[in-house]
């Protein structure tokens, strides 16, 4: 897999209660893809996520730690 991984997944941003803004599609697709990297061998502290979105941060830290 390349050292850089971008991936624009399809979905619906959709406004939050805090006037911030999530998309769940992409949301599900990070938190598997990270799931699979690190159950793969790969180092949690070697795997970046950037979204601008709080909302977006926060959904993807909860599904994470499922």
């Amino acid at each position: 897999m390349p050292a850089v991984c971008l991936y624009d997944a399809a979905g619906k941003q959709q406004q939050t209660a805090d006037f911030s803004w999530c998309n769940e599609m992409e949301t599900q697709f990070v938190s598997e893809l990270v799931s699979w990297l690190t159950s793969g061998g790969v180092c949690e502290t070697q795997i970046g996520v950037m979204t601008t979105y709080r909302a977006q941060v926060f959904r993807i830290k909860t599904l994470l730690s499922r």
